[in-house]
């Protein structure tokens, strides 16, 4: 046995190659997103209002493993941090983004309709 310093890790595990472990493993696009899931805001207020409850003694009502049972979705009690986080900021990024690119399509359909043009700039106006 050698320390980690003294030796390559590839000399001590020579097959931490992931296809020799499991060569019919496929990664599919629904792994690749369960560790970025894209989680709604209500959905985050209504975690954390469960995960937060408490009895009128003060003690909390729900434990994490309550919790992780019953909202299996969430894998790890540090996304209660930034579920609080993304509800101070009124949603996530993404979820901003989403709703500036809705109106500002919304406003784009409508001026089609008009048979208005519609130009790069107008676009820009329409997002801010």
């Amino acid at each position: 046995m050698c320390l980690l310093r003294d030796c390559d890790v590839d000399e001590e595990f020579p097959d931490s190659d992931d296809e020799t472990l499991d060569p019919n493993f496929e990664e599919t696009e629904e792994d690749k997103l369960s560790t970025n899931d894209n989680f709604s805001l209500n959905f985050m207020k209504k975690v954390v209002e469960f995960y937060d409850a408490r009895y009128s003694t003060g003690r909390k009502r729900h434990t994490w493993k309550s919790t992780k049972h019953r909202l299996s979705t969430v894998p790890h009690q540090e996304y209660m941090t930034g579920f609080r986080h993304y509800i101070e900021q009124h949603g996530t990024k993404r979820e901003k983004l989403n709703i500036i690119g809705d109106f500002v399509y919304d406003k784009f359909e409508e001026a089609r309709e008009r048979v208005l043009p519609v130009n790069d700039h107008d676009l820009r106006r329409w997002a801010l």
